[in-house]
């Protein structure tokens, strides 16, 4: 869903030009969102089904 993953990036970049503290959680650590980030936590995200989350 390359459409969604864009506007949540262009959100993230408008919440942080206008001031916003910017936490991201993550288990990609070459998330886009990160170069947002004033918080980055990356972590190893597990569901019920194998697969990547």
């Amino acid at each position: 869903m390359p459409g969604r993953d864009r506007t949540l990036r262009d959100l993230t970049r408008l919440a942080r030009e206008r001031g916003a503290t910017v936490s991201v959680l993550t288990d990609l650590g070459s998330s886009p969102l990160a170069e947002y980030a004033d918080h980055l936590i990356v972590t190893p995200v597990e569901g019920i089904q194998a697969g990547p989350s």
